[in-house]
C-alpha cells in the first residue's frame, strides 16, 4: 500500500523548492554584493567571519539583510496570525446558524432566560 502525501509535501515540490532558493541565493550572492537573500545563515556566517577578521566596517553589508528577514518574518507572523483570528471570530458568528436560516434568540440579542 502506497502512502499519499498532500502536494507541498512531496519530494519533487520540495527538490523544486530547494533547487529554485538555492539558485536564487546564488544569483543574489554573486550579483548583489555577496549577500545572500532568501536564507540567512550564509549571511550570519560571513558576519562572523568579518568580525572574527576585525572588519568591523563591513558588518552593516550583513546586518541590514539579516534585520529585513528578521522584520518580514514579524509581518509575516503578524498577518498569519490576524488572518487565524478573524478566521475564528467568523467561524463563532456562525455558529449554529450553517445551512438554517433561522434566527434564535441568542442572535437577535434576546435573552433565553425567561
Amino acid at each position: 500500500m502506497t502512502q499519499s502525501f498532500p502536494t507541498n509535501e512531496r519530494l519533487m515540490i520540495g527538490s523544486l523548492l530547494a533547487a529554485s532558493a538555492g539558485g536564487f541565493d546564488a544569483f543574489t550572492y554573486l550579483q548583489h554584493g555577496e549577500v545572500f537573500a532568501g536564507l540567512q545563515t550564509g549571511n550570519l556566517i560571513l558576519l562572523g567571519v568579518h568580525l572574527g577578521q576585525g572588519q568591523f566596517g563591513v558588518t552593516i553589508h550583513y546586518l541590514i539583510p539579516i534585520l529585513a528577514f528578521i522584520f518580514g518574518t514579524m509581518v509575516a507572523r503578524f498577518f498569519q496570525h490576524t488572518i487565524k483570528k478573524q478566521a475564528t471570530i467568523s467561524s463563532a458568528t456562525t455558529h449554529h446558524h450553517v445551512g438554517n436560516s433561522a434566527h434564535c434568540d441568542c442572535c437577535l440579542g434576546r435573552s433565553r432566560v425567561a
